[in-house]
């Protein structure tokens, strides 16, 4: 990737960031509640592409899964670009289909900032663009505690990891920057319009 003023920029081809990579998570991260917050700021340069996947969609900001546990896969979270909207999508032994994905309701413009967030509390989520809720709701499937635990894990960046997080797809292009994940559904901070540098 690119370090430029967005932030990172992503080829949508093959960049990524690990910030967890194949080691069983750190305990801020595999204890993490069934109350969580992720936010980014992102410049996407792709949006129009449509996945017809169960819980992943075509442009990936940022996913946490854990590769065993010891012998299914959880997905805590995708979150991302699909079809030109947000995404969100989760899994617990997502083998069994026990899955959900939902999406926003503003059509993002290719080239345009925009802060984003979800929320997830319990089975409720939430997802926000430039600090507005963009849509909300209850997941049918998909449903348990948002932590990795002991299993080895993946948290990363612009793309999503395959079983073994040896394999990448989904790639983001366009630029992210200040990811933060939170143990909190707390949204007052929430930050809301960016101009075209990331500024308020």
């Amino acid at each position: 990737f690119t370090s430029i003023l967005y932030g990172m920029w992503f080829d949508g081809t093959d960049d990524k960031v690990h910030i967890i990579d194949s080691i069983v998570a750190p305990n801020d991260i595999a204890a993490l509640s069934d109350s969580i917050r992720l936010e980014a700021t992102i410049n996407p340069e792709t949006v129009a592409t449509a996945s017809s996947a169960v819980w992943y969609g075509a442009h990936t900001i940022a996913e946490l899964r854990s590769e065993t546990s010891p012998n299914i896969v959880d997905v805590p979270f995708n979150f991302g670009v699909d079809n030109s909207k947000l995404y969100l999508g989760t899994a617990s032994a997502y083998a069994a289909q026990a899955a959900s994905n939902v999406v926003g309701s503003t059509t993002l413009v290719a080239g345009t900032t925009y802060n984003v967030a979800f929320t997830i509390d319990g089975d409720d989520w939430e997802i926000f663009v430039d600090g507005v809720s963009d849509g909300s709701g209850t997941f049918a499937s998909g449903t348990w505690n948002r932590s990795t635990g002991t299993a080895v894990s993946n948290f990363i960046i612009g793309a999503r990891s395959d079983n073994a997080g040896t394999t990448f797809t989904k790639f983001f292009e366009g630029a992210i920057r200040d990811v933060k994940l939170y143990n909190s559904v707390d949204t007052s901070s929430l930050i809301g319009q960016y101009d075209g540098y990331g500024n308020t």
